[in-house]
């Protein structure tokens, strides 16, 4: 009985139910699953940002569920997530006004800091509020004031948690939670060293929603140099290019376009491969940088010696176990042999112990994450415990829980209702 359960936690009355079959489609998945946790974006998805939970939501035991504005206009089987539904906004279905009969829940985490989570936080205030991000970088972004409104911030280790207190962000250390840096699914780690250096990948950001924070080194003068160093023949490169390069500054598809007409370009391949196939990376500051340090090999940042960038990165640690390329004077040729015996392997490798807690696998890393959604699940159990003292909440409690075990007698509905709350099939409108 969906009147039964679309109780709003305000009101407790009943929240108006969906009219169109989509609506409805999506309110039964929703109450049928009972998610236990949620991956929200506050507004549209971003398909580049579900590369950062790829291996973590295909590991976990926990029930998980998708929260987006929209899919822009691409159907749910692009994010090629199998088991986990994705629910969007429609005309008469907007899942914050719904998500309090889901009474498995007992966080979300918000990938990014959008207006629509304020929502989510106000609709929900029991669950467990957690800002998870998309990545790992040495850009003065990753911490903002906005974080203190969460009850924990998830990040990769103390020194990236620090940052929060430096910039006057007011967040005691128990509400981080440290969950080591972001997996690749198929990285391989590279434990013994190697002088090899004949694989090059050129893995460049995108320009950023401003100059004071665009790190991308894809350029005209890049250009060049890669086209210089192509002509010797002892080198195999390749690129990845961010997929929002030259989204804020149309200019940038033609530098891009001759990029990918070099005969190099394969936009095909998993980063995991290339990673994996290449012996070291070009990259800039941005979160395929700590991405790539997982694999243990060598790392070179391209960057104008005039540029802020340059003053920018003597302020890091990135000086001391990556490679700094002053790419408009030295050719890629002559750089790679003043670094062929890669002297700052010991304090890279010391660096990437510490930012993936030592973990020698993606698996490792997705145990850890594992980890952190139990001890949420713990903290919300907690909080539940105080409520159910009160005896109204308590006969309400149990009287939604019976509504939601109810199965009824059709064979083909009960099955139905099964596969659903295995996360086998979900109900779909075909147009």
């Amino acid at each position: 009985d969906l009147k039964l359960l679309c109780i709003s936690n305000k009101t407790a009355s009943p929240q108006v139910l969906p009219k169109t079959t989509e609506g409805r489609a999506q309110l039964l998945n929703l109450y049928l699953y009972q998610p236990e946790f949620g991956l929200v974006w506050g507004n549209s998805i971003a398909f580049s940002q579900i590369d950062f939970y790829r291996a973590y939501l295909s590991d976990t035991k926990k029930r998980f569920a998708i929260f987006a504005k929209d899919l822009k206009n691409k159907s749910r089987n692009h994010l090629k997530l199998k088991g986990i539904p994705v629910f969007t906004f429609t005309k008469d279905f907007n899942p914050i006004n719904y998500l309090y009969g889901v009474k498995s829940l007992s966080g979300l985490l918000y990938v990014s800091h959008k207006a629509n989570n304020l929502k989510y936080m106000n609709n929900l205030k029991d669950i467990i509020h957690v800002y998870s991000g998309h990545g790992n970088s040495e850009k003065h972004t990753s911490s903002f004031r906005i974080a203190n409104v969460h009850d924990f911030v998830m990040r990769t280790d103390l020194t990236a948690a620090m940052k929060f207190v430096e910039n006057g962000v007011q967040l005691t250390m128990d509400r981080f939670l440290l969950i080591g840096g972001t997996p690749v699914p198929g990285t391989i780690y590279e434990k013994e060293p190697s002088s090899k250096l004949e694989n090059i990948l050129y893995i460049p950001t995108w320009e950023g929603h401003s100059d004071e924070v665009n790190f991308s080194s894809e350029d005209e003068s890049m250009y060049n140099a890669i086209q210089s160093f192509l002509n010797n023949e002892n080198y195999s490169f390749q690129i990845k290019e961010h997929p929002g390069f030259g989204s804020k500054k149309k200019e940038l598809k033609e530098i891009s376009t001759k990029f990918k007409n070099l005969s190099f370009f394969i936009k095909q391949k998993s980063k995991s491969s290339l990673f994996n196939w290449s012996d070291i990376a070009i990259t800039d500051i941005s979160g395929v940088l700590p991405e790539y340090l997982f694999t243990g090999k060598p790392i070179i940042i391209p960057v104008d010696k005039e540029s802020w960038k340059y003053k920018y990165i003597q302020e890091t640690n990135l000086i001391k176990h990556c490679y700094i390329w002053f790419y408009k004077e030295v050719s890629l040729k002559d750089f790679l042999q003043s670094i062929k015996h890669d002297p700052l392997r010991e304090f890279r490798i010391q660096i990437r112990d510490k930012l993936f807690l030592r973990a020698e696998s993606v698996e490792d890393l997705s145990e850890i994450f594992e980890n952190a959604l139990t001890y949420i699940q713990s903290t919300y159990l907690q909080r539940e415990l105080k409520r159910l003292h009160s005896d109204t909440y308590l006969k309400h409690y149990l009287n939604k829980q019976e509504k939601l075990n109810k199965i009824p007698e059709n064979l083909e509905l009960q099955k139905c209702i099964q596969d659903i709350r295995s996360g086998k099939n979900f109900l779909e409108v075909i147009s």
